[in-house]
């Protein structure tokens, strides 16, 4: 039978952080620390946006349906929207109030606010934390890419003026094996 002693214990105990978190250390030294823990708050909120804008997608896909079913009118063949709306606009105003619940595309918490509003407003203070520094790393940088391209996330509804910065977005996140568009609209 091994019998401990308290020196032995205390010893043991004192090296045991090292040898079971050698990673802690590697983050707290690492050039970008800030950036990979600001990248570990932001993974979380990423997730729940992209599980949003998945379940967005599927309510539109009803809506869509439902909308061609009732008018005998596929999306991509919609005619261009009139306000107030009429025909296919007022159907599909129709069908999104019945699968939304109300006219936002999200529920809303108890002040009113959109679920997607309010994670956004979580999200874009992490991203302007992200994108105010200045990467020291490969790695750092890597994480401003991601980052950039959820910031920007806009540029892919089709604006042709923003070309240039969507050009290079795409570009930097090719450079690290990542899909820009994949990352900007959590598809």
């Amino acid at each position: 039978m091994l019998k401990l002693s308290r020196r032995t214990l205390v010893s043991g105990a004192a090296a045991l952080p090292a040898l079971t978190v050698p990673a802690l250390a590697d983050v707290i030294d690492h050039p970008d620390a800030e950036l990979l823990r600001l990248a570990a708050e932001l993974d979380p909120i990423e997730q729940e946006r992209a599980r949003g804008i998945a379940q967005f997608h599927k309510q539109c896909a009803i809506i869509h349906a439902e909308v061609e079913r009732r008018t005998g009118i596929a999306r991509c063949d919609a005619p261009e929207v009139t306000y107030p709306e009429t025909g296919y606009w007022a159907v599909e105003r129709e069908v999104s109030k019945m699968v939304f619940g109300s006219d936002h595309a999200y529920d809303e918490d108890e002040s009113g606010k959109s679920a997607m509003a309010t994670l956004l407003d979580r999200l874009y203070p992490v991203l302007d934390e992200i994108l105010s520094r200045k990467a020291a790393t490969v790695k750092g940088l890597k994480i401003q890419t991601r980052a950039a391209a959820i910031a920007a996330m806009d540029l892919w509804d089709g604006n042709p003026e923003d070309k240039h910065e969507k050009q290079f977005i795409e570009a930097a996140c090719a450079f690290f094996g990542m899909d820009a568009k994949q990352i900007a609209l959590a598809p």
